[in-house]
């Protein structure tokens, strides 16, 4: 089980070196301690967390470092090829995006979506950010077709709520290297 300012978070994986856990929708915001216990013994020692209202990332793994640039895990619509330059990660079929195609995106913390899908649920039907929301790529603003949570994904609020965001690629240069931001 896991505690995150002393009420029950949604645990949504469990692996030897990784609990991943969504903050519980009435806990405060500001410093709130996170406890883990297991049925082999616990509570663990406390561990201070900063709880934010929306505290919005994108998924860009350490494997995805090659040469000292961080790429976000984006993939294409076939959701097996990933944006990132050819052969950059051993065993992972990878190329470049091309202008028009659409990329696929994943993220946590961006808020609520309409509509609503409580903490702990799973999104089950498409939806929205409640906020909006403008990705750049090469600095040019690129056109979402969808952002809002990953259908089948937990609800909302907290660290493992993944959003997804489909982009359609805007008219940049080819190049290994073009930053993605959003706002």
């Amino acid at each position: 089980t896991v505690t995150i300012g002393g009420l029950p978070a949604f645990v949504s994986n469990i692996s030897p070196g990784q609990v991943s856990a969504q903050v519980p929708a009435n806990v405060g915001t500001g410093p709130e301690q996170v406890i883990v216990s297991t049925a082999a013994g616990g509570p663990s020692a406390p561990y201070l967390i900063t709880v934010n209202t929306i505290q919005p990332g994108l998924y860009s793994p350490a494997m995805f470092n090659v040469g000292g640039i961080q790429y976000v895990a984006a993939t294409f619509t076939d959701n097996t090829t990933y944006v990132l330059p050819p052969g950059a990660v051993p065993g992972i079929t990878s190329r470049q995006a091309m202008p028009g195609e659409t990329i696929i995106v994943y993220g946590s913390g961006f808020g609520p979506v309409r509509p609503n899908v409580s903490p702990g649920q799973i999104a089950q039907t498409p939806n929205t950010l409640a906020t909006l929301l403008q990705f750049q790529i090469g600095g040019a603003p690129a056109t979402t077709s969808y952002s809002g949570l990953e259908l089948g994904a937990v609800g909302t609020v907290g660290v493992v709520g993944v959003y997804q965001f489909q982009i359609v690629v805007p008219n940049v240069g080819p190049s290994d290297i073009v930053p993605i931001a959003f706002t």
